[in-house]
């Protein structure tokens, strides 16, 4: 038999089950970027622009070689800091925040600047394990995987709002 909270909870969020809910800015019908795009990154043959091509075609962008807005990808950075210790399962380990960071910028195709540099970054904080293995240095690596791809992923939302800002002010005319 369901408690109360059980009941109350399926109560609530049944009306907002089937309303179509979505976070700002993250319907894809609503990105603005422009029609054709140049893509500039550190190695153009590399998983970013792999996944930026990718991204960018799904939206509609046509990539070109010349006579487009510029978009320069640069500056992947890798960082981490230990935060302090912490007590687990009896013994001291550090805290550590692993953030990665990315920049880019909108140039014009006269090469004017039309969206400065801005920057991108994403980051987790975990526990170290207690002893150092394998598979503690999986798990880091499974990390840092995952945060390249959320900071790959955060580039079109950001630039598409930017962009956007940048039409709305008439600079785009």
């Amino acid at each position: 038999m369901m408690n109360r909270r059980q009941l109350l909870g399926a109560m609530l969020a049944l009306p907002l089950a089937g309303c179509g809910f979505r976070l700002r800015g993250s319907d894809p019908t609503t990105v603005t970027l422009p029609p054709e795009l140049q893509l500039v990154t550190d190695d153009p043959y590399g998983s970013m622009a792999a996944t930026l091509t990718r991204d960018l075609t799904s939206r509609s962008v046509t990539l070109v070689t010349d006579n487009a807005p510029i978009l320069r990808i640069s500056g992947l950075l890798e960082s981490q800091r230990v935060l302090g210790p912490v007590v687990r399962s009896g013994v001291s380990v550090d805290q550590i925040e692993l953030v990665t960071t990315l920049d880019y910028r909108l140039d014009g195709p006269d090469r004017s600047p039309w969206i400065p540099e801005t920057t991108v970054q994403a980051s987790v904080i975990y526990v170290e394990g207690a002893t150092d293995n394998s598979n503690e240095a999986a798990r880091i690596q499974a990390l840092r995987s995952r945060l390249f791809t959320d900071v790959i992923a955060q580039v079109i939302p950001s630039l598409s709002l930017r962009y956007g800002q940048w039409l709305s002010q008439g600079q785009g005319r």
